[in-house]
């Protein structure tokens, strides 16, 4: 600002791996309010109330393989809670791996209302997003829906589970010929 120049020397700042920049969701309470099971693609966990810590989170990033997901894509995700009440069902994908999970990253999922418990959708991820292994967040939350700025936000009843998704650009499928038509019978 004073119009004086000069040079300093470089510095180097140590920076924190991504994966140690994820918020971490307060204490909830999960006894009636739990996410049972987690399928997407090759990922098809079950689980119990997470005993964290804290209480109500478990962070499966470090035992679970990341599963494949496609940018450009629509990927079927089922999440299974109790019928015992109304659980509301979002996820998160850090989509631009900056340790955070942002408005943009958010999918509402719906309610476990009268579906028995089985909550089903799609995550459509951008195009823009492919080629990293990244983390995704899911929340179950007791009857108040969940918006795309809860990812770590404090409510009494429900859970949060942390997955690694490796995203990967959609290929879409070329026909160079028409198929034969083919006759079968099964005996």
């Amino acid at each position: 600002c004073s119009g004086n120049t000069g040079a300093s020397n470089p510095v180097e700042v140590a920076m924190n791996p991504v994966n140690t920049c994820y918020c971490t969701p307060p204490e909830t309470d999960c006894v009636d309010d739990m996410i049972l099971r987690v399928r997407l693609n090759s990922l098809d966990n079950s689980s119990t109330c997470g005993s964290g810590p804290p209480a109500g989170y478990s962070n499966y990033t470090s035992t679970i393989p990341a599963t494949t997901v496609y940018a450009g894509a629509a990927n079927p995700v089922m999440v299974i809670v109790p019928t015992t009440y109304t659980e509301q069902i979002a996820v998160w994908i850090d989509y631009n791996f900056n340790g955070q999970f942002e408005a943009g990253e958010f999918t509402n999922l719906g309610s476990s209302d009268g579906t028995g418990g089985i909550v089903t959708g799609s995550i459509n991820i951008p195009s823009s997003a492919s080629g990293v292994t990244t983390r995704m967040r899911v929340r179950a939350r007791f009857f108040t829906a969940l918006t795309p700025t809860d990812a770590c936000l404090d409510y009494t009843y429900g859970e949060t589970e942390d997955y690694l998704v490796n995203i990967q650009p959609c290929q879409p499928i070329v026909i160079t010929a028409q198929p034969q038509n083919t006759s079968t019978s099964c005996s």
